[in-house]
């Protein structure tokens, strides 16, 4: 099924790339996709492309379709979503430009300047997110802990079979599954702070801005791009690896923090105008030649 998908993408890739070429209204493309093809026709294709990078190098079609461009020296214009990211990319294709992701922010609810006392957990039901270490620390603290997110189909098994018990054994856990984002940031403005105990090297992490954003601090284990979203001690706190101590003290630190400190610091480094206007002006150098 995977392989089908795959081949199924790199098709429609393929095909949108190919109709681009021949419409005179386009000048430049840009890349978002996982497929290995945009990379492998970047240099065949008579206009500039910029590629963003979503993922750090976990699938094996584009870090080989990196390491072979770089190999045979075909010029890519790649962008990471945090410096953390482009460094994991630095072995299969050097990534020189970093432009964060932005958010709708005049579209958010406004800022939750006093909570409820909760703690919230967002994201998939997936072993790498770490929801197990937040009903731990929610349990310690004996808060109310509010998670959302569903499983994926390959993850089904594990969610029943190691989170659902978690669930019902605890009172204190309220289980939402999948809500849409109104509801949501209505939600989180609420709640004390967001935990993200994650397990992998998350590449950016827009719930976390989300989160700052209406004003709840977010607490994370130090990977991934986690020191490059949250200012320690303004819109919450960086730990440990896996140190639930350190997580259930920075909880308790969170209810001195100013929430509308909190959210100013995403608005204005975070604001989706900005990161427009980032990839605005790298196409300007791109169209210009000056790349």
């Amino acid at each position: 099924m995977v392989l089908k998908i795959r081949a199924y993408e790199d098709a429609v890739m393929y095909q949108a790339m190919e109709d681009a070429r021949n419409d005179p209204s386009i000048h430049a493309l840009h890349n978002h996709s996982f497929s290995a093809v945009p990379l492998f026709l970047s240099h065949l294709i008579e206009m500039p492309i910029i590629h963003t990078l979503h993922l750090p190098p976990i699938l094996p079609n584009m870090t080989e379709a990196l390491r072979f461009c770089q190999q045979h020296h075909i010029p890519l214009n790649l962008v990471a979503i945090s410096h953390r990211q482009a460094q994991r990319w630095q072995s299969y294709y050097p990534v020189k430009r970093v432009i964060y992701n932005g958010l709708a922010i005049d579209a958010f609810p406004e800022v939750g300047l006093v909570h409820e006392g909760t703690l919230a957990f967002v994201g998939r039901m997936d072993p790498t997110k770490g929801v197990e270490d937040a009903i731990a620390i929610a349990n310690q603290l004996g808060k109310v802990l509010e998670i959302y997110g569903a499983p994926q189909p390959a993850n089904r098994s594990y969610f029943e079979t190691q989170i659902v018990p978690l669930l019902q054994a605890h009172t204190n856990v309220i289980y939402h599954g999948s809500v849409p984002q109104s509801t949501l940031l209505q939600n989180l403005r609420h709640a004390q702070a967001l935990l993200c105990p994650v397990k992998w090297d998350e590449p950016f992490g827009n719930v976390i801005l989300e989160a700052m954003a209406v004003g709840t601090p977010v607490i994370m284990y130090d990977r991934g791009a986690a020191r490059e979203l949250i200012r320690d001690g303004i819109n919450g706190f960086v730990v440990a690896p896996d140190d639930l101590q350190a997580m259930v003290s920075a909880v308790e630190q969170t209810a001195l923090l100013d929430r509308a400190r909190c959210a100013m610091t995403v608005r204005e480094q975070f604001h989706v105008n900005v990161c427009i206007e980032a990839y605005l002006a790298f196409l300007q150098t791109l169209l210009s030649g000056e790349c």
